[in-house]
């Protein structure tokens, strides 16, 4: 239900190995969730945040990885 507001927005917090082997879909529009295309999470914050946190800094998100660590950081380094 949440993935059906335009305002949502979904990222893969894995790396882009992980996300090679399968990612979710909004089922709604067919979009891929976003992938930050980081090889190691260390430069998640670097690369991802510093390219789009302006561009996410009004929408809902949604994000997963495969522990729940490195959404939680990511998180943070997003509100930054």
């Amino acid at each position: 239900a949440i993935l059906r507001n335009d305002n949502v927005v979904l990222i893969d917090v894995r790396n882009t190995f992980e996300y090679d082997i399968g990612h979710f879909v909004n089922p709604k529009t067919s979009d891929e969730a976003i992938n930050p295309e980081t090889v190691s999470f260390s430069s998640f914050d670097d690369t991802f945040c510093a390219r789009r946190a302006d561009d996410l800094r009004d929408k809902k998100v949604l994000m997963y990885c495969t522990g729940g660590i490195r959404c939680e950081k990511a998180s943070v380094m997003l509100k930054k």
